[in-house]
């Protein structure tokens, strides 16, 4: 993640926080910056799109490949597409590829949330955030 803050932060020079220290809101220009992030991201995992012609298998390959699949998997981030009958019926991919996809699903969700409370004036300043974290840390 921090390797994801310093791309951003040489691609935009240091500009763009998600909080604005004026009124507490994410304005439009800092989810711009937020959304180029994450192609920035993701496209800095892969070096080139993936070419799904080549990974999509019927069923009958997996039946017979199933170890030397597995084994492949984790060497390309590509996930590899099951038809059966000639429709596609599920994908597989290895593990860390499905965790980054997880995870990026996730920041888009968050930045989905801010969006609509954003829309719905449901924002604090961050001044007064930061000072009611402060305050509840002393009352610990």
């Amino acid at each position: 993640m921090r390797q994801i803050a310093s791309q951003a932060e040489n691609f935009y020079g240091g500009r763009g926080t998600l909080l604005s220290t004026s009124r507490g809101e994410i304005i439009e220009r800092e989810l711009d910056i937020a959304l180029d992030l994450f192609v920035v991201y993701i496209w800095s995992e892969k070096e080139m799109p993936m070419k799904l012609s080549s990974q999509i298998k019927p069923i009958s390959y997996l039946k017979a490949h199933a170890a030397e699949i597995v084994r492949t998997l984790g060497d390309q981030p590509e996930p590899l597409i099951i038809t059966q009958n000639g429709e596609a019926k599920a994908v597989m991919q290895d593990i860390d590829s499905y965790e980054q996809m997880q995870e990026t699903v996730a920041l888009l969700k968050i930045l989905a949330l801010g969006s609509r409370q954003i829309e719905a004036d449901q924002v604090q300043p961050a001044a007064d955030v930061v000072a009611q974290l402060r305050e509840r840390r002393r009352d610990r």
